[in-house]
């Protein structure tokens, strides 16, 4: 009896271990994606699989099916004929991402033109070409329906959208949760161009697009790291009784890190925000040299949202670096131009040290 137990468990767990090398045989590695670890690109047997990370979990599934194109497919991978003919993004990231695959009349729908900058797109809005839409959340099916566009790029920040989700997939619309927010490293924020290119039939333009922004950032990288001195840097500003900055182990502070800065967060575990009081701010970086990302355009705005910024040493001595002067360019285009952010902050944290360069997105905080 015991014998026979025995032989049916080994019989079960061989066959689980057949499966499993079956599923492994029709799986290569996802070597095109280096550093985001939101999104894998795996090459199935006669098919790409676009797999959406979350937290490190597989969410979702999607099979890219070329014209002619019908494998089997698991119950939880969802079929996607490309290349796609259109798009709705809410988002100016993909905004920026599409823009640079030469895609921006593609898209079909956004969230709000107050947010966009790319001129073709605000063009295409104007003229009743492109939808808008406010958050996820609050889509409208029959309107998106509107759009005759399959899919929607959503922020993955929504919150439980099943519901919503399920009405769309009735209606022939999938959504693709995008999760490019929560990557730890700036080129893995920019590798998801890697994704639209995969959509829209453009992997090589995609590909060789990423290849020239990685070449730069290493290079860049090299610079800074060639420099001696490291000023010391802090962060953000108070909003209500908050001041928000990047983890240590976050995208902001890894641009630090590579652009040769002190970063004052540097050893704050966690790869998003973290939060601190005016005071344990002011306490640590009274004397800081430098400071960034303050989110309004003069010295007057800030000193009229709080006076006691004039406390700090970066205040007097003016070195506050700013994108809110152009705040939409800089949300549409800096997750999928790095290497721009990164030759910015160089620039700032070794004035006079490096040979001199266009500035992209920062400029110094005038009066």
């Amino acid at each position: 009896m015991k014998l026979g137990i025995l032989i049916v468990l080994l019989g079960v767990l061989l066959g689980c271990n057949s499966v499993d090398k079956k599923e492994d045989a029709n799986q290569s590695p996802t070597a095109e994606v280096r550093y985001a670890t939101c999104f894998k690109l795996v090459q199935r047997a006669d098919y790409t699989e676009l797999q959406i990370l979350n937290a490190g979990n597989v969410e979702k599934k999607y099979a890219l099916l070329k014209k002619n194109q019908s494998p089997v497919l698991a119950t939880d991978v969802v079929p996607l004929q490309i290349p796609l003919k259109s798009i709705v993004v809410l988002s100016g990231t993909h905004v920026g991402m599409l823009s640079k695959l030469n895609l921006q009349d593609r898209i079909v729908g956004v969230s709000n033109r107050n947010y966009i900058y790319n001129s073709v797109v605000k063009k295409r809005i104007e003229s009743n070409q492109v939808f808008e839409f406010d958050n996820f959340s609050t889509l409208n099916p029959e309107r998106v329906l509107k759009t005759k566009s399959k899919v929607v790029f959503q922020t993955g920040f929504d919150g439980n959208t099943v519901v919503l989700q399920d009405k769309l997939a009735k209606l022939g619309i999938q959504c693709i949760p995008n999760y490019d927010w929560s990557e730890n490293h700036p080129l893995g924020k920019a590798e998801w161009i890697k994704v639209f290119g995969y959509l829209f039939g453009k992997e090589k333009e995609a590909n060789a697009y990423f290849n020239q922004v990685e070449k730069e950032y290493l290079e860049l990288v090299q610079v800074a790291k060639s420099q001696k001195e490291k000023p010391t840097v802090f962060s953000g500003m108070i909003f209500g009784d908050v001041w928000y900055m990047p983890a240590g182990q976050s995208f902001g502070a890894v641009f630090f890190r590579d652009a040769g800065a002190d970063y004052c967060e540097k050893n704050e575990q966690g790869t998003g925000s973290a939060s601190y009081t005016f005071e344990q701010v002011f306490t640590k970086n009274q004397t800081a040299q430098i400071w960034m990302n303050v989110e309004v355009e003069t010295k007057k705005q800030l000193l009229q949202a709080n006076p006691k910024y004039s406390y700090f040493n970066a205040f007097q001595t003016g070195n506050m670096f700013s994108y809110a002067h152009q705040m939409n360019q800089f949300w549409e285009n800096s997750a999928i131009e790095p290497h721009h952010v990164l030759s910015d902050m160089i620039q700032i944290f070794h004035a006079g040290k490096v040979k001199p360069a266009k500035m992209y997105f920062y400029r110094k905080l005038p009066e």
